[in-house]
């Protein structure tokens, strides 16, 4: 039912009341799912403004409990060939970078 309702709060003004708070619910227990929602069904502009505020932030993001799965569907929504080289900007403050480049 949760979900439900979510799907169809992807508005801009729903966006506008998330946005300022999606760093502290990208790791929260329900909170990150509300993220995944916007990641899933949020106007690319939305999405984009999400994904710059995981720059910096991937790996400590990563290592959280919820956080990582907020780090896994970040990258899938981006319709690019290699969504990985989409995300390299996003990692450039992160220690998790030479890990990353040897994924590659």
């Amino acid at each position: 039912m949760l979900l439900l309702i979510l799907d169809s709060l992807c508005s801009y003004s729903a966006f506008e009341e998330v946005h300022p708070h999606a760093p502290t619910l990208m790791t929260d227990v329900f909170g990150n799912y509300v993220i995944q929602k916007f990641f899933d069904h949020g106007s690319p502009e939305q999405r984009k403004e999400l994904a710059n505020q995981l720059a910096g932030h991937i790996q400590p993001l990563s290592l959280q409990m919820y956080g990582c799965r907020v780090i896994q569907k970040g990258p899938t929504q981006f319709n690019l060939a290699n969504p990985r080289l989409h995300m390299l900007p996003f990692l450039m403050d992160d220690m998790c970078l030479i890990l990353f480049l040897l994924l590659l």
